[in-house]
């Protein structure tokens, strides 16, 4: 396995015999294996971040470059690229994602670090902004969406939380979010639509000049966390805070007057 801390291995690099020893730490069995650890534990409603693989990978990459002399330079280069690419090529399988455009070598360790980014490293974060920023833009629509007589604010928790009339919307969201997913999960969201709302426009065309999606992948990749047994509790959780946090302001949230839950000792 790679050990991105090789700083006494990369100043040993005598011979290409030792570049070669250097370079198999990155084989495709070990890249593979961390891609797809990441994928399946990007999920985290409550945990630390993973690694950011691209970036130490390409810092190694560079202290490679840095303290070689011999003549091998463009197979280390080649290497990087191959690491890259299958990051790339890893996460569009994943994500039933087609890469129409290959990035050139300029741009690929910059593709290869925002498409980690978005879709793996920050995807929890993303998601739960990507929801409630739709829920915000849509409070009206959503609340006619729902039974009538759901539309009633009942907890007084919530009550003292959102205690501004002009915010009543919130308040019956707030109260019924798994009503909310049910509609958020029947959406048909497409995928420039769904980048966009994950980061910004640069970022969003800049990942769009690269890959298409190929199937659905706001159903299956992000809706999906809504009605999965194994995951719609934390979301109820993570959505609902990140409502009342957006709506009213961390400052708000943590105040012991406004928020029961909180006692001003």
């Amino acid at each position: 396995m790679p050990n991105y801390n090789i700083n006494d291995q990369i100043n040993t690099i005598e011979t290409d015999a030792a570049l070669f020893d250097i370079l198999t730490n990155f084989s495709d069995d070990y890249i593979d294996s961390i891609i797809q650890g990441a994928l399946a534990t990007k999920f985290r409603p409550y945990n630390n971040k993973l690694p950011n693989y691209p970036y130490l990978i390409n810092t190694n990459f560079d202290a490679i470059l840095d303290h070689y002399t011999g003549e091998s330079i463009d197979t280390i280069k080649q290497k990087r690229e191959d690491v890259f690419m299958r990051f790339v090529q890893s996460i569009c399988d994943y994500y039933n994602l087609a890469l129409t455009t290959m990035p050139d070598d300029d741009h690929l360790y910059s593709f290869t670090y925002i498409l980690y980014q978005v879709f793996v490293l920050e995807f929890t974060e993303r998601m739960i902004t990507f929801f409630t920023n739709y829920i915000i833009q849509n409070a009206d629509s959503f609340v006619n969406a729902l039974p009538e007589n759901r539309r009633i604010a009942r907890s007084n928790y919530a009550k003292q939380i959102f205690n501004d009339k002009a915010k009543t919307n919130y308040l019956i969201i707030y109260e019924n979010m798994p009503y909310i997913f049910d509609i958020l999960a029947g959406l048909d969201i497409n995928f420039n639509n769904l980048v966009l709302g994950l980061s910004d426009e640069n970022t969003a065309n800049f990942i769009t000049s690269y890959v298409a999606d190929k199937g659905n992948c706001y159903k299956y990749h992000f809706a999906s966390y809504l009605i999965n047994s194994d995951t719609k509790a934390e979301m109820n959780s993570a959505l609902q805070l990140n409502l009342m946090k957006m709506v009213l302001g961390n400052d708000s949230i943590l105040n012991p007057e406004n928020n029961p839950f909180i006692k001003d000792e």
